[in-house]
């Protein structure tokens, strides 16, 4: 009984990790990091186009150093974390050269 559990385990991690690749990949990255639970991927796609791809819904926005930040959620990503007692799982940090986009959240500098 435990060796059905830990394969039906197994195969949930796999198939849930081939989703998270499926959400990654229709950003067009040029570089995909992971880094505690989050995902992080590099792309030169706007912010617009990210958020219409994850089929996400902007929550709020903010600007600091030429970076716009926007806090978006979606139903067809993955987890999230609560932020500001709200559900985020889409983080977008887009520069005039390129956009960040991390799931739930991005990680380190952008």
């Amino acid at each position: 009984m435990k060796k059905v559990f830990v394969g039906i385990l197994a195969v949930c991690l796999i198939i849930c990790g081939l989703n998270m690749r499926a959400d990654v990949d229709r950003l067009d990255p040029y570089s995909v990091t992971s880094e505690g639970g989050c995902v992080r991927a590099d792309t030169h796609i706007s912010a617009q186009t990210a958020l219409s791809r994850l089929g996400g819904t902007v929550l709020w926005t903010e600007e600091f150093d030429g970076v716009t930040v926007t806090y978006a959620y979606s139903d067809f990503v993955r987890g999230y974390e609560t932020v500001r007692g709200m559900r985020v799982n889409i983080m977008i940090a887009e520069r005039a050269e390129y956009t960040a986009v991390g799931m739930p959240l991005l990680t380190g500098s952008y």
